[in-house]
């Protein structure tokens, strides 16, 4: 009996390394075995095996993927993607709950690269991380979700607004009817910032915060047994703001928008 093609490439870390050598570029047995550190016999037993199996095809001594070989070279790529992604910040992820990320951007978490785990000093536990405000302020837009509540939010996302950046700033209705309630001041300043927006979201989410700008993207969840404490995952890549833009807009697509004349009725 045959090898099948699980036996050729996800039990072979050599065979998966050679079929991403190759995706780059094709190269004869010479690159081959430097590129992989093996022997010239090692890699030659290894290239026609996956020749046998209609992965790589030779021409003239330079080997090359074939249509099925790419297919499945870029799908390895893509396996290891997210495992690299995940295995930088293993410790977080493996703790918090990644359910309430809609499955189209679950399926994409690796876009946020690499990412900076920030965690306050136990003498500013409660405080908003000091690193988030400092790139927060830098920014030019800035969307934010929140279905949590903290007493420093309000003011702090006020004098945001009064600063002329573009604000969108959406959260759950018992948060929004909280934060009415306790700070109806830093509310109407919001409402009332010329390049502001203050929205709704009439779904109850256990996402507890993200926040997309121009400059980083950053992400607070909850741990697997509904504990939530004050740790961000920030990145900065262009691909990772793209991605919290994409989860933000899921959220404000389910809110309504609170009109600026709200506070006066």
């Amino acid at each position: 009996m045959g090898l099948s093609l699980t036996d050729l490439t996800i039990l072979s870390e050599t065979k998966r390394n050679l079929l991403l050598l190759l995706r780059g570029k094709p190269g004869n047995i010479e690159e081959i075995k430097d590129q992989l550190s093996l022997s010239k016999a090692s890699a030659l037993i290894h290239v026609r095996k996956l020749e046998k199996a209609s992965l790589l095809i030779e021409d003239e001594g330079i080997f090359r993927l074939s249509d099925m070989g790419e297919i499945l070279a870029e799908n390895l790529k893509d396996l290891f993607d997210v495992l690299d992604f995940f295995e930088q910040n293993m410790d977080y992820w493996k703790n918090h709950d990644l359910s309430p990320i809609p499955s189209c951007l679950l399926n994409t978490i690796n876009k946020l690269g690499s990412c900076e785990l920030i965690e306050p000093d136990a003498a500013y536990m409660f405080d908003i991380p000091q690193t988030f405000r400092e790139h927060i302020r830098n920014s030019k837009e800035v969307l934010a979700f929140l279905s949590y509540f903290h007493p420093h939010t309000p003011s702090f996302y006020a004098r945001l607004a009064e600063k002329d950046v573009d604000l969108s700033l959406c959260m759950t209705r018992d948060i929004f009817e909280r934060y009415l309630s306790d700070f109806p001041g830093e509310i109407k300043r919001i409402l009332a910032a010329q390049n502001s927006r203050l929205l709704i979201c009439h779904e109850n989410s256990a996402m507890p915060e993200v926040v997309a700008t121009d400059r980083f993207m950053a992400i607070r969840l909850n741990e697997h047994d509904g504990r939530l404490r004050n740790r961000l995952m920030i990145s900065h890549e262009a691909e990772a703001l793209e991605w919290g833009r994409e989860l933000y807009d899921h959220y404000e697509n389910m809110s309504e928008e609170v009109a600026p004349f709200f506070l006066k009725k």
